[in-house]
């Protein structure tokens, strides 16, 4: 569990839909906002295969042969991972808005933007840092400890991993699913 992540995003982009005729501009590529509202991820989150017991750690030789991708959402055991991994240039150039495999580092003041250094001197916070957050970033991960299914969504979109660590093996099963939907159900079902 690492908690919220610490960042500034994309705060403006434009649109050039055809299907708003007073701003869309057909000499240049369409290019769509779209806005999104994800609701009850803490309960699905709690419906998928979570450990139940049986935990291990892989020997050496185990490591060696292990395929993270041998192994799909609603396999029977899973894993968390230590890792090292590296962000190739391309991958920052897609991903430069929100990087992928956030880590806790303690923010200094060298750190900060020239932007941020301007902000913080203008309205005196130097006293804030250094401050712990848990912040996306293209640093190379060394011992970064993950679960394999975020590990195969980072290889599968181009993270490299250099170096297996260690690799934790457990029993997992969705063993809150029907509460889980029990809950959901009598939700939809009270008074508003």
């Amino acid at each position: 569990m690492r908690g919220g992540i610490c960042f500034l995003g994309k705060r403006h982009d434009k649109a050039n839909n055809p299907y708003v005729a007073e701003t869309y501009d057909e000499k240049k590529p369409c290019n769509y906002i779209v806005a999104l509202d994800a609701n009850n991820l803490y309960g699905y989150v709690m419906s998928q295969p979570l450990p139940i017991g049986n935990f291990s750690w892989l020997t050496p030789g185990e490591i060696s042969d292990f395929n993270v991708f041998n192994y799909d959402q609603n396999s029977k055991v899973g894993f968390i991972i230590e890792i090292d991994l590296k962000c190739p240039k391309q991958l920052q150039l897609k991903t430069n808005d929100l990087p992928l495999t956030p880590e806790h580092l303690n923010i200094t003041y060298d750190m900060l933007s020239p932007y941020s250094k301007r902000l913080c001197d203008k309205f005196n916070l130097k006293h804030v840092l250094p401050s712990k957050k848990l912040t996306p970033n293209f640093y190379p991960k060394k011992n970064y400890i993950t679960h394999y299914l975020n590990l195969q969504f980072d290889i599968d979109e181009g993270m490299i991993v250099e170096k297996y660590h260690r690799i934790l093996a457990f029993s997992q099963r969705p063993w809150l699913v029907e509460y889980i939907h029990f809950l959901i159900t009598k939700k939809k079902r009270g008074k508003r």
